[in-house]
């Protein structure tokens, strides 16, 4: 019988590089799984995941099967592809009776309960961020449990509660020695910080509570908690963080945003209210680039933020942009038509102002081919239909633009940074062309450009306002973005050229290309 025992093929593998000690265990059957290790298998095979017969054991909640393999020696530290091991798995799962077993590990196959994943996580962060208290609790009262290591974001476990608002587990970690609410992450970000761009108030109403917490901390970008708060319209947690002694309505953001020009961005009234009952508000604030909280909520069509502006002392319609839009430009650019009447029924907004290009707003709503808007403008006193631009071209020219291939649709892709609107949307996804064929100048493709480089959303939003005028300018900003955020390990021209030739960013490619070919050689 041990002859028969000793050649039996225990450890052949499937196309998954799945073992029969795993599938016994994925089953939780001690008896073929003792079968099995006393045939010879090998208890820490790994699958092409990377999972041993413990992590199945783990993942199939198999607490006898895992008590088993762990008596048996099992290693309870291996790491599967994800740089997960069996603990951090049934953390993740909340499977509390099968981390007391693993907990339960001794001598030279002791658990190492602050083992990391790729993403830098210990099991303590899975828990917080999951908002898993109980299981939290177990890990703390294990010796070598840590609550000040970082993964690789620089967070810790109290910026992960924070973030994802799990309130009890936060209170549980700030009870622990070395829990520290001062500590920032790579992106300057405090625990308050995340717990205010979530909306998370009552997480937020604890840190509070803390020693060192500081409703002045400002980001790498210059975002204070209360311009997060703003930006997503959190006004529970805006209001509570104005009721804190420090917290100033006129602190601006690296590009010169307050938090009224966040709320009134995305339409937020009520945040814009509640920030507009604050001393020091002030509705005249323009930012880098000269956008007023009323040029953002007439760009993005938010009518009644508009309005609510409109009502207060300061504010201007006539106020221009660093590129000589005023609100009304903006919203015809957009075709808020809405936006657009409230805004020539104020005093001061003049139909005949041109931007630093010769547009006038019936210029923009023509080439944007918003009828609606056009319409509107044409029915105003003063309006001059045949006004040229600096190119020489009226609203008429603008509007008939057609397609230079099939000669029928509209072109109403506008190709940069020359910006000669040559083609409709369908010739365009049809042809590849890298030359403008107008001006010949090489062609910066955008989709996407800033997402290849990892950028935030509101950051990318923030550029493309900023810079609505100049697409090369918006490259360089979102490209100085990346260098300033991203890890210097990985800052490296091979990775940025990757991401411009997947963009079809061809001149920045040329301006590299020679700094990268003498570095490759």
């Amino acid at each position: 019988m041990v002859g028969q025992l000793s050649i039996l093929p225990v450890n052949q593998i499937d196309s998954d590089r799945k073992t029969f000690l795993m599938a016994a265990c994925e089953q939780g059957s001690t008896s073929l799984i003792a079968f099995l290790i006393e045939s010879g298998a090998n208890m820490d095979m790994s699958d092409k995941e990377g999972l041993t017969a413990l992590h199945y054991a783990v993942i199939s909640r198999k607490i006898d099967a895992v008590a088993s393999l762990v008596s048996r020696g099992a290693n309870v530290n291996k790491q599967d592809s994800d740089g997960d091991t069996p603990l951090h798995l049934a953390v993740g799962n909340n499977y509390e009776d099968v981390v007391k077993v693993l907990l339960s590990s001794k001598g030279n196959n002791t658990l190492q309960v602050t083992q990391r994943n790729n993403k830098g996580w210990t099991p303590l962060h899975l828990a917080s961020y999951y908002g898993h208290t109980d299981t939290a609790k177990l890990l703390l009262q294990q010796d070598g449990t840590d609550v000040r290591v970082v993964d690789n974001d620089g967070c810790t476990p109290l910026h992960l509660a924070s973030n994802q608002g799990h309130t009890d587990t936060a209170k549980l970690l700030l009870q622990q020695d070395g829990t520290d609410v001062r500590v920032v992450d790579n992106a300057g970000w405090t625990p308050l910080h995340h717990a205010s761009y979530y909306g998370h108030t009552d997480t937020a109403k604890l840190l509070l509570q803390q020693d060192g917490t500081d409703v002045r901390v400002v980001t790498n970008a210059g975002w204070t908690p209360l311009h997060h708060a703003s930006y997503y319209g959190h006004t529970d947690t805006a209001k509570l963080l104005l009721q804190q002694d420090g917290t100033d309505v006129r602190v601006v953001t690296n590009d010169g945003w307050t938090p009224l020009h966040l709320a009134c961005q995305n339409g937020h009234t009520d945040t814009a209210k509640l920030l507009l009952q604050q001393n020091g508000t002030d509705v005249r604030v323009v930012t880098k680039y000269g956008w007023t909280p009323l040029h953002l909520a007439s760009y993005n069509g938010h009518t009644d933020t508009a309005k609510l502006l409109l009502q207060q002392d300061g504010t201007d319609v006539r106020v221009v942009t660093k590129y000589g839009w005023t609100p009304l430009h903006l919203a015809s650019y957009n075709g808020h038509t809405d936006t657009a009447k409230l805004l020539l029924q104020q005093n001061g907004t003049d139909v005949r102002v041109v931007a630093n290009d010769g547009w006038t707003p019936l210029h923009l709503a023509s080439s944007q081919g918003h009828t609606d808007t056009a319409k509107l403008l044409l029915q105003q006193n003063g309006i001059d239909a045949n006004k040229a631009d600096n190119d020489g071209d009226t609203p008429l020219h603008r509007a008939v633009q057609k397609c230079r291939w099939c000669q029928e649709k509209k072109a109403t892709v506008t190709l940069h940074p020359c910006q000669h609107t040559v083609t409709c949307q369908n010739c365009c996804s049809q042809m590849t062309f890298k030359q403008c064929p107008i001006c010949r100048q090489h062609i910066l493709r955008k989709s996407g450009f800033g997402r290849e480089l990892g950028i935030k959303q509101h950051d990318l939003d923030i550029i493309k306002l900023d810079h609505s005028h100049s697409v090369r300018e918006q490259s360089f900003q979102m490209l100085l973005t990346w260098f300033q955020s991203c890890d210097p390990a990985k800052r490296t021209l091979q990775i940025l050229k990757e991401a411009l030739e997947r963009t079809e960013c061809f001149i920045a490619i040329e301006c590299l290309s020679s700094e990268f070919n003498r570095i490759s050689l």
